[in-house]
């Protein structure tokens, strides 16, 4: 595969993930806010929290996308498929167990703030 491939490659990658961060954003930050509102008394807090979280998981998400451009070296358009599915599932798959240990942690926040650990 030629420089310029690898670079569209690259560059399409980056693109579905960023796509992806832009599309699930607004959805984290609606759903997130309702929740945190329950963990944390005072709304200005839960709000806080929630653009920290936010801020955090997309720089999380863009360093880990960017790292992952490097897996795989595409050596035709066929397997180029099979690299940006592979990439783009692997960055899901590490993103959504973060998000999980994320809802464990704040599930044990918000037991303890409402007294029943």
């Amino acid at each position: 595969m030629s420089m310029g491939s690898l670079v569209i490659s690259a560059v399409v990658y980056l693109g579905v993930a960023i796509a992806l961060l832009a599309a699930l954003g607004p959805l984290m930050r609606e759903s997130g806010q309702t929740y945190l509102e329950d963990v944390f008394p005072d709304p200005d807090q839960a709000r806080s929290v929630n653009q920290m979280m936010l801020v955090g998981s997309a720089l999380f998400t863009l360093a880990l996308a960017m790292l992952m451009v490097g897996i795989g070296i595409p050596s035709g358009g066929e397997a180029a498929i099979r690299v940006l599915i592979s990439r783009v599932a692997l960055l899901l798959l590490i993103v959504g167990v973060t998000h999980l240990i994320n809802l464990v942690v704040f599930g044990a926040i918000r037991r303890r703030n409402h007294g029943k650990a």
